[in-house]
């Protein structure tokens, strides 16, 4: 295993008003590249997951759609690759696997379109459950309309570990023009394992805010998915197409919302009417969420579109404190740079991210940002 790391200090800083007193903030930056021993793997993954198992965090993805990476984020280095069997095979993954989340060293689920599997630590699949049956099965108890409409799904976190061998995924609409009031339905449900590996699902009480709801009949589409994390016991989660930031706490139900707004492009796009749903034209984007409890400070990516060439739109994350006070911006890349930083966690005090084009097709490319107070 080789861990190479380059430390460098951001290029600007950041001033702000905390207790009457001027606080000047950068972020710090170092570089890491993870040995992926000889195996060849391109590690530009669409969807990964940050896990705690065993007071050990771990980093998993899965590559062309038949290989789970699983990185050793305490040590920074591969840990194993597990070969997915795919077939039409009872012990076979028979759609295509789009998510993995760790239970233990032998046990994961792998999440495909509207199923989940049990898959062991050598690949075979134990067994799958239709996770449409499931959330119907828990819809059933409360007062949901359009239960037919709902499907469940969990691309849009990272970090969405709740507890042991639990985590966190997204419930969305299929039609998103279905009945003239903006329906009411849970947007999260917890998606777990049992020590019987029985596959559960429970829906929180969280529901799209109200504040977000317009008139009759309009949409926002498939924007109305959430980007979200977890962090300690709280749940953090925005929209695309507005600046604001919203928590709740999974164990008391306390709600907040942050006016974290931003000065360029625009913070917040109105909902439509034309079911055609049409590609938006957004000054701004906001993406990934991200939460560092201990220190109630909230990281987020936006974009600011250039609307004349939307390969120049320019990324950042920005630190944010619980009162929407910025605290510090780092500039993230252009989307045609190859340099571009995506794919954000939060780990031990800092977001890591990496490149969207690797250096090399034996490594994974971290980078580490740490907030710390300039000297």
């Amino acid at each position: 295993m080789k861990l190479i790391l380059f430390i460098t200090l951001a290029l600007f800083s950041c001033s702000s008003q905390n207790e009457k007193k001027e606080v000047s903030m950068t972020f710090l930056r170092n570089d890491i590249e993870v040995d992926l021993s000889s195996v060849t793997i391109s590690p530009m993954f669409a969807s990964f997951t940050v896990v705690n198992v065993d007071d050990k965090l771990y980093h998993l993805f899965i590559y062309n759609e038949r290989q789970l990476i699983i990185t050793d984020l305490n040590n920074f280095r591969l840990e194993k690759i597990i070969p997915l069997k795919r077939g039409e095979g009872p012990d076979e993954i028979n759609t295509i696997p789009r998510k993995a989340y760790m239970i233990s060293e032998d046990r994961y689920l792998i999440e495909s379109f509207r199923f989940c599997y049990v898959v062991d630590g050598k690949g075979y699949v134990k067994h799958r459950v239709s996770l449409d049956d499931l959330l119907k099965d828990e819809l059933k108890k409360g007062k949901v309309e359009f239960i037919d409409n709902l499907r469940v799904g969990g691309t849009k976190g990272s970090s969405v570990q709740v507890g042991n061998g639990e985590y966190l995924m997204t419930v969305l609409r299929k039609n998103y023009f279905i009945g003239e009031d903006y329906p009411y339905f849970p947007m999260f449900a917890t998606l777990s394992l049992s020590e019987s590996e029985e596959i559960n699902i429970k829906v929180l009480p969280v529901t799209f805010p109200e504040d977000l709801i317009y008139d009759k009949g309009l949409s926002y589409g498939a924007s109305e998915v959430p980007n979200y994390t977890v962090s300690g016991d709280w749940l953090v989660y925005n929209f695309y197409f507005s600046s604001n930031i919203y928590l709740y706490n999974l164990m008391t139900g306390e709600k907040r919302k942050i006016k974290a707004e931003v000065e360029d492009g625009n913070n917040h796009q109105l909902p439509i009417a034309d079911k055609t749903i049409p590609i938006r034209r957004y000054l701004s984007i906001f993406s990934n969420v991200l939460y560092d409890s201990q220190n109630e400070i909230v990281y987020r990516n936006h974009i600011t579109i250039n609307e004349e060439d939307p390969a120049l739109s320019r990324n950042y994350m920005t630190a944010y404190t619980l009162q929407g006070e910025k605290l510090c911006e780092y500039y993230l890349g252009t989307n045609k740079e190859v340099n571009y930083l995506r794919n954000p966690f939060y780990h031990d005090g800092s977001i890591f991210m990496n490149p969207f084009y690797p250096s090399s097709d034996e490594k994974l490319d971290l980078v580490r940002l740490t907030l710390v107070d300039e000297k």
